[in-house]
């Protein structure tokens, strides 16, 4: 966090990271939240009586959707979510996860879809040509469960 956000030692108590612990692999997937927004999610549910058994991105969400096989055997897969809030990219090889990146939405990064997974492939030392590309799709009209 402190790499990517420029936080300092003394902001770390200011973030929740949670760990998706993958055996046999030395990348994992993780999530970082504001210790302020987990505090009151966990107040709303309080309050409206309700348990928080798991907070999860969309990214997660759609990935376990696919009903396809996304974790093949693909040498390199890239995929992406592109909702009105956010842009995130997932690099995957046949092992573990290479890079999982929340952006902002390209509206406000001003750029297309294409340069952004370029980027983030050339950031892990991939080539996006030798990707297979999926793309993931946050329904307008679905609610998140």
């Amino acid at each position: 966090m402190r790499h990517l956000y420029g936080d300092n030692d003394a902001d770390s108590g200011d973030w929740v990271i949670r760990l998706d612990a993958t055996p046999f692999a030395s990348r994992w997937p993780a999530i970082a939240l504001p210790r302020l927004l987990l505090d009151l999610l966990v107040d709303i549910a309080v309050t409206q009586g309700w348990q928080l058994a798991r907070i999860q991105t969309r990214f997660v969400q759609r990935l376990n959707a696919e009903r396809s096989n996304l974790l093949s055997r693909q040498k390199f897969v890239v995929y992406s979510l592109d909702t009105p809030d956010g842009l995130t990219i997932g690099i995957r090889n046949t092992q573990e996860w290479l890079a999982l990146r929340t952006h902002p939405p390209l509206a406000l990064l001003d750029t297309q879809l294409p340069v952004m997974l370029r980027r983030d492939c050339r950031a892990v030392g991939v080539s996006l040509d030798d990707c297979r590309l999926q793309a993931l799709h946050w329904p307008a009209n679905e609610v998140p469960a």
